[in-house]
């Protein structure tokens, strides 16, 4: 009995590990690209994003619902962004610039990014 159980447990144990090693959200903090700004919920990722001039930024969808990036001065606008998709946006003028997701702006997603 002593034998089986040790298999028994040891294949318990393996399992568990395997399945513990799987990520549940679509991305986290380690495998998201430097200069992007993911959407999930209502909420922009980081908020405020500091870049040097020349930058591309990417926006990432990383939620279940379609979300914009749409800037308040009408500099740039990706339009939808749907689920897990991506898109970016250069940035050659130095400024703060903010920006809000049409859809979701009354729930307070806003952000800035700021160029230096």
């Amino acid at each position: 009995m002593g034998i089986y159980f040790t298999k028994a447990a040891t294949i318990l144990l393996f399992a568990l590990m395997t399945l513990s090693s799987l990520s549940c959200s679509s991305s986290t903090s380690n495998d998201i690209p430097p200069n992007t700004v993911t959407m999930t919920g209502s909420e922009f990722h980081p908020q405020v994003l500091t870049v040097a001039k020349g930058t591309e930024v990417t926006w990432l969808n990383d939620d279940g619902r379609t979300h914009t990036s749409t800037s308040n001065d009408g500099l740039w606008d990706t339009k939808d962004i749907t689920a897990g998709k991506s898109k970016k946006t250069t940035f050659n003028t130095i400024g703060s610039f903010p920006y809000h997701c049409i859809y979701h702006v009354s729930m307070g997603m806003t952000g800035t990014i700021v160029v230096q």
